[in-house]
């Protein structure tokens, strides 16, 4: 018997959909049956319109993030966007899985280094609502990083270990009447889940102002995407700024100060929330402009209620 098959016949025959299906269909038509003969066949035919149902409900795409165990997960396409970073897309067992990862949540690698296990946290830029079989990840390969310089080492075929979800974010419609987003790098990749979770649904009227930083016009990472969404959906926007700007630049120059904050984000309110990502210099100044703006001030470890939530 083949695996697939062997599969199937478990998850039909465990004892889950045993006990949502199989027993009470059978109480239901065998009571019928004592009870009063003349309804027998049409309580067959409801038991069999309900275990359908249930059997086809209970056969969406399988979660497959353990938060206690790592798996290893294979490489199968790497794609370079510039010198240093790449989106790298790792096949997960099955091709109708999804991650499991819930929208502004991360995941976890490890790998042993110089005999040492390394563990760091990435977020996916893939979704479970558009990606199966499969999981991406935007990652910036830093001179003194261990696993990013792992991972853009990997050979196509070779795996990593993952383990998740982690985080103390989890994004659901409603959460916000805005967002304030301010992030460099490679810190695109949680925005950039929150901003594709809230435009997909049509009826989330989220609005989105996200301030990107980086030092030179080629470090911006899926410029094409994100001018699209901004372009195609009136509740995001974005605001590019950079160190070096080219001639003609029309965005922000230098650091990300406290009047582009100002005029660019939610001023403070009940029902706005504040999010940052990026290298340790630019949050800690990030915490310190929004603080000083009349926000929450940030805390240490970020928690789901905090008014400026630190990825």
């Amino acid at each position: 018997m083949s695996n697939a098959t062997s599969a199937a016949k478990d998850s039909l025959l465990g004892s889950q959909h045993l006990q949502n299906l199989y027993i009470p269909a059978g109480v239901l038509v065998f009571g019928t049956a004592l009870l009063n003969y003349v309804y027998f066949p049409y309580v067959v035919l409801a038991a069999l319109v309900i275990g359908g149902f249930q059997v086809l409900k209970g056969h969406g795409p399988r979660k497959v993030l353990k938060a206690d165990k790592w798996q290893d997960f294979k490489l199968v396409e790497a794609r370079a966007l510039s010198h240093n970073t790449g989106i790298y897309k790792f096949a997960l067992p099955r091709s109708t899985d999804v991650l499991g990862l819930p929208i502004g949540q991360h995941i976890q690698f490890s790998a042993k280094i110089s005999g040492v296990d390394v563990v760091r946290s990435y977020t996916p830029i893939s979704s479970d609502e558009t990606d199966r079989g499969s999981f991406s990840m935007l990652i910036k390969s830093y001179p003194a990083g261990s696993i990013s310089k792992h991972i853009a080492s990997l050979k196509i075929g070779q795996s990593i270990k993952t383990k998740g979800p982690k985080g103390q974010f989890v994004y659901r419609s409603g959460l916000v009447r805005a967002f304030g987003m301010i992030a460099g790098g490679t810190g695109l990749a949680p925005m950039l889940q929150i901003i594709k979770a809230i435009i997909r649904n049509s009826e989330d009227r989220t609005e989105v102002d996200f301030i990107f930083a980086n030092v030179d016009v080629e470090d911006i990472l899926l410029k094409d995407e994100l001018d699209e969404l901004a372009r195609t959906h009136r509740n995001f926007r974005i605001h590019y700024v950079l160190n070096n700007p080219p001639e003609g630049w029309k965005g922000g120059v230098g650091f990300v100060t406290e009047d582009m904050i100002k005029e660019l984000c939610p001023a403070p309110a009940a029902d706005i929330k504040i999010l940052l990502c990026g290298p340790p210099p630019m949050i800690s100044a990030m915490k310190k402009a929004t603080a000083a703006l009349g926000y929450e001030p940030a805390k240490p470890v970020s928690k789901l209620p905090d008014q400026v939530f630190s990825f």
